[in-house]
């Protein structure tokens, strides 16, 4: 799991010492269940009243609730549309969380330089490339040579993808999908709102699902999250604040699911 499994871990390892004599070295392992319970029961204590000390750990234990198995929109701002068109509402997260706060998302700018990297740790590093024409190499003789884009070389063809959708495209290139660590998962996108619902699609996957989710970058919060999105659906944010800037957050709860996925952003018609 996250951090929280690591933090609760060790922190009841002391109050564990005890069992763990009689039921052997194994008995302080805890399980995904009890870590989970743990959690939960932690997450819902009354932060007002707790401990200054539990406080930052209260937080964390929510955030990774939040952060969970459960979508949530705020506001309205976000819907679920399925490869069949299907819309489905999400619930509201002042009632599933009711006097919670939604989380501050820790990231600066866009993709990382080491998003990147991961990307080009599948490649032959003698491999030259380009993301969407950017580079050409030039040969003494004068000769133009076109390099081969890295979604191709990735086994994403992005430009298929492009054309399966309906609607002005903002972004179309390979995501890096890694295990996020509860709140912290930096924007693969982002954009400054003209107001128009905006939709992103799982188009494929190097597993079976990923988590979406968008960020009002001005305020660092959340509007809405999708957990275990297939491939074919896809996540709206629906009547964006104009002038507002935003970003889409992938990533994946499995190590099975960890790879390159093809995500594409676009204004639909």
């Amino acid at each position: 799991m996250t951090k929280m499994k690591r933090m609760l871990s060790v922190s009841l390892a002391g109050c564990m010492a005890a069992s763990a004599m009689i039921m052997g070295a194994g008995a302080s392992n805890l399980s995904d269940s009890a870590v989970q319970a743990s959690t939960q029961k932690l997450a819902y204590m009354d932060i007002e009243s707790a401990p200054e000390a539990l406080q930052d750990d209260i937080l964390s234990a929510r955030a990774e609730i939040i952060f969970g198995e459960q979508a949530w929109t705020v506001n309205g701002a976000v819907q679920l549309v399925r490869a069949d068109g299907t819309i489905q509402q999400l619930p509201e997260f002042k009632d599933l969380y009711p006097d919670w706060d939604i989380p501050n998302i820790d990231y600066s700018g866009q993709a990382t330089s080491s998003d990147f990297e991961y990307m080009l740790n599948e490649l032959d590093p003698d491999q030259p490339w380009t993301i969407d024409g950017a580079v050409q190499a030039v040969k003494a003789d004068g000769t133009v040579e076109k390099l081969p884009e890295l979604s191709e070389l990735l086994g994403i063809n992005m430009d298929a993808a492009a054309r399966a959708v309906s609607g002005r495209v903002l972004f179309n290139n390979p995501v890096p999908l890694k295990i996020a660590d509860d709140q912290d998962s930096t924007p693969f996108y982002s954009f400054n709102s003209t107001g128009e619902n905006v939709r992103t699609t799982v188009q494929t996957l190097p597993g079976d699902r990923c988590n979406v989710g968008y960020t009002n970058e001005d305020t660092h919060q959340s509007v809405g999250w999708y957990p275990n999105m297939e491939k074919g659906d896809s996540l709206d944010l629906v009547n964006p604040t104009s002038g507002t800037r935003y970003g889409v957050r992938a990533s994946v709860y499995r190590a099975s699911d960890v790879g390159i996925g093809g995500l594409i952003v676009y204004i639909p018609n």
